[in-house]
């Protein structure tokens, strides 16, 4: 359940900086994918519980990869949000 871990995303922070862009994006990419997966079977409370995990590394995703965007997690087949799958 490492994909929860806000950690996570600061761990792609630090491997952005030390040149290993592609760990860092493969890394979140694996984080949101696994959040999605995991989500489709949330009931209750936990389903705003991994909307913010998922929110959290797609922020990331996005504040350390401008140049690829929300276009590029869509050709990743991952969405705006966990409340919509």
């Amino acid at each position: 359940e490492w994909e929860r871990a806000e950690e996570m995303a600061f761990l792609a922070e630090i491997w952005l900086t030390e040149g290993r862009a592609t760990e860092a994006e493969v890394l979140l990419v694996d984080c949101l994918t696994r959040l999605v997966a995991t989500s489709k079977s949330a009931t209750g409370s936990d389903r705003k519980l991994f909307e913010k995990w998922f929110q959290n590394h797609r922020a990331a995703y996005l504040r350390l990869f401008p140049g690829r965007g929300a276009e590029a997690l869509s050709e990743h087949g991952l969405p705006s949000s966990t409340l919509h799958c």
